[in-house]
């Protein structure tokens, strides 16, 4: 009897703890059902909360560059050193084009192509800043697009037993995620420092390509939050179809994986392609050096 009592009580509070603002006597029943629904809801998805709520953060937050200027500062100051050869290189192509008219307008080239590269590269610490929050605010609007219960992965409409198994799923893709995410943002921080030069690189002619593969790198890395949240959109919108409107966790860790998989591709497995090319690359150009000088022994 007493236990009973107990019960009874809980459940008599339980309205006035989870209170929802249309709740009245009119709809007490309908209402209480919904409230106790929410409530256990809470409970089973009280272990993840903690995961949800970093993984969330990670993915619409802007980064704080402004610790790792002094960092950029240094590598501008040493790029700073390369500026005479690019004017110099230009000046002499004018002086020796002469009335060759291509050979001038190859020079005027030479010398448009230095003064964008002064220009961006000492202004690339406020481009990459402004680059990384734009992402976060296109991010943090996209993810106002989702359902406010979204990342709850136990809706209930499994067995208990599944429910369970789920939670476990899914708290081990918000943790990779939440890995990954982490990972992300030590590469945008390091990009504060690769940025300048992969802009110098990219207007030195015979080192255009690891220029442009670097930018495209990180230019990757920092919209790739944004890019994520379509997915969590496809997600959310699928709930709202018929036949799988009761199959919210599945959707859930299904969209959670496709997700981490494409952390994993852009923030990893981008660059070590990019490594084992360039060093390919490198390997051939010494092969060839090395023929030719054993050619001329």
């Amino acid at each position: 009897m007493k236990k009973f009592f107990i019960i009874f009580i809980f459940v008599l509070l339980l309205p006035i703890v989870y209170a929802k603002e249309d709740c009245s006597l009119k709809n007490i029943g309908s209402c209480l059902g919904e409230t106790l629904y929410d409530f256990v809801l809470d409970v089973i998805n009280a272990p993840v909360q903690p995961l949800i709520t970093s993984f969330e953060t990670l993915l619409s937050s802007s980064l704080p560059l402004a610790p790792f200027a002094s960092f950029w500062s240094i590598i501008v100051y040493v790029l700073s050193f390369f500026y005479i050869f690019l004017f110099l290189y230009a000046g002499v192509q004018f002086m020796v084009s002469g009335h060759d008219a291509q050979k001038r307008a190859h020079a005027k080239e030479s010398l448009k192509n230095a003064l964008f590269l002064l220009i961006l590269v000492q202004s690339s610490f406020y481009i990459y800043s402004l680059l990384v929050d734009m992402n976060a605010y296109l991010t943090q609007g996209m993810m106002r697009l989702l359902s406010d219960r979204f990342f709850l992965v136990a809706d209930l409409g499994w067995d208990a037993g599944f429910e369970v198994i789920f939670v476990l799923l899914y708290m081990v893709q918000l943790l990779l995620g939440v890995l990954l995410l982490l990972l992300r943002f030590f590469l945008v921080t390091l990009g504060v420092v690769w940025f300048p030069i992969g802009i110098f690189l990219y207007f030195v002619p015979p080192l255009r390509e690891y220029g442009k593969a670097i930018i495209h790198f990180f230019l990757g890395i920092i919209f790739v939050p944004f890019i994520l949240t379509f997915i969590f959109i496809i997600g959310d919108k699928l709930l709202h179809i018929d036949i799988f409107s009761g199959m919210k966790s599945f959707v859930l860790i299904t969209s959670l994986m496709i997700v981490n998989l494409t952390l994993l591709y852009i923030t990893i497995l981008t660059l070590l392609k990019a490594f084992v090319s360039e060093s390919g690359e490198f390997v051939r150009q010494a092969a060839g050096t090395a023929r030719t000088v054993a050619y001329f022994l």
